[in-house]
């Protein structure tokens, strides 16, 4: 079943008359109106990428639509969407499940990961500024310190940060928008297979080559980070139930 949405919301009919609704999170004063499909969309995509609906977890579509205070429609559309995004599989038998990645599924991933962040830190070392590189350093540090106390999820959030950072100091609107399909994934497949791997020398040496804006040393060791980070991912998930082959996924859909 699934589980409690996070947000409430409000359906309402906007100026142009067009269907919308309201979400705000519990105990903040943010809040956002757009159309309903979307709103949707974008707040399952949210608790997917979050690691709140683990791989092969049922999205009931009733529960759904109770949560959201709504019917089932723009659930099941929302639904058909996540499907085409990659994010959950449906059938006629099983319903709407959260994706299981494959093997082939995370090796491309980290392949497309190691393309972009090498170019990213390559143009970061000449377009950064003295302020993204500090905020670096202390984000870096701040890992550091949650990592010594075991503390692997605080310390996963601030490796995240950390890589959107470096990106964003590259100054490439078309790089960030590649960043924006990848790295998402990446944080989600390292967030729900609890990959604790610190890498932190390669982090170091990326640094390194960003204060003597070096950006051959960059363009390598983002490169170098990214390939030992997928050798540790595929060598600690090979063989778990969570993942599956393509192979397998093809058998299961015939069934």
């Amino acid at each position: 079943m699934s589980r409690e949405p996070r947000v409430c919301a409000t359906r309402c009919v906007r100026a142009d008359h067009t269907k919308a609704v309201v979400t705000y999170q519990a105990g903040s004063a943010e809040l956002s109106t757009r159309p309903l499909g979307d709103a949707i969309h974008a707040e399952l995509v949210s608790r997917i990428l979050s690691g709140q609906y683990a791989p092969g977890e049922h999205l009931v579509e009733r529960d759904l639509a109770a949560g959201f205070g709504t019917s089932r429609v723009p659930i099941r559309e929302a639904l058909h969407r996540l499907q085409r995004d990659g994010l959950v599989d449906i059938s006629m038998r099983r319903g709407a499940r959260v994706h299981r990645q494959t093997i082939e599924e995370i090796e491309d991933l980290f392949n497309l990961r190691e393309v972009i962040e090498g170019l990213g830190a390559k143009l970061a070392a000449t377009h950064r500024t003295d302020e993204q590189v500090e905020e670096l350093r202390h984000l870096h540090e701040a890992y550091m310190r949650d990592f010594r106390r075991g503390e692997h999820v605080p310390g996963l959030e601030k490796t995240q940060r950390w890589h959107d950072l470096l990106m964003h100091a590259s100054g490439s609107p078309a790089l960030l928008l590649a960043v924006e399909g990848v790295l998402p994934r990446v944080n989600w497949t390292l967030r729900q297979h609890n990959h604790e791997a610190a890498l932190v020398r390669d982090r170091e040496h990326i640094m390194a080559a960003l204060y003597a804006r070096d950006w051959r040393a960059a363009e390598r060791a983002a490169r170098r980070h990214t390939i030992k980070d997928r050798a540790i991912v595929l060598a600690a998930l090979r063989g778990r139930s969570s993942l599956v082959t393509l192979a397998q996924v093809s058998s299961r859909r015939e069934r």
